[in-house]
């Protein structure tokens, strides 16, 4: 598979062309061969020069951040479920949304930054523009999957913040058999992430699962 750093350096097209020959998952070929088809991707070349030096390159080689968040899909049973209705909360360039919208879910997506919004533009993964406070209610609805990906929000939570926004997304925002999965970037061991471990309906890898029947 292509680094980071290749893939930047080619345009979206062979990325993917090359990406495609390059892997064995063929959901993953087909994700990539679906993004040709649907998006401008000389388009791109443009995007790819705007954010040169502004954020991190990994969040905007996409062949890359598709193939990680893959199996966030999978484990949340998007490749097997019709018409779901999903949330990224921190979404960043919009890539989880691009997933859903890959296995026909709508998508959803809440951010408070708007250096992203050329990425979000050109996925077509508008965000609501809302910054995640603990104790604050979300200005969201209802969802049968809500991700939250390398999390940067509830830093200094404590255990008890990190309790009340977990019971509230599965009280007021997760459908009935609805998942939430987060994860963090950074050490997994500091004590409200071990916390939340223990309090997670399962973990994969670094990500841990809350399942709204399963809340306590």
């Amino acid at each position: 598979m292509l680094t980071v750093a290749q893939e930047n350096a080619l345009l979206l097209d062979e990325a993917l062309k090359r990406s495609i020959g390059a892997t064995r998952d063929r959901d993953l070929a087909a994700l990539y061969e679906w993004i040709r088809q649907n998006y401008d991707t000389a388009a791109y070349a443009k995007v790819q020069a705007d954010y040169r030096g502004q954020i991190d390159p990994k969040f905007v080689a996409v062949c890359e951040r598709v193939r990680k968040l893959l199996p966030v899909a999978r484990w949340l049973g998007w490749h097997k479920a019709k018409s779901l209705r999903t949330l990224d909360l921190g979404s960043g360039a919009g890539h989880m949304g691009l997933i859903a919208n890959y296995y026909g879910h709508s998508a959803e997506g809440l951010d408070c930054y708007a250096l992203y919004d050329g990425l979000r533009a050109f996925w077509r993964q508008p965000a609501i523009d809302h910054r995640i406070e603990a104790g604050q209610p979300l200005p969201v609805g209802r969802y049968h999957s809500i991700t939250s990906i390398l999390t940067n929000y509830g830093r200094d939570w404590s255990i008890g913040a990190w309790d009340e926004f977990i019971g509230r997304i599965l009280a007021d925002h997760l459908e009935p058999g609805g998942e939430f999965v987060i994860s963090f970037p950074g050490d997994p061991n500091l004590p409200a992430r071990l916390h939340l471990r223990k309090r997670a309906s399962r973990i994969e890898g670094r990500h841990m699962f809350f399942r709204r029947e399963n809340a306590r």
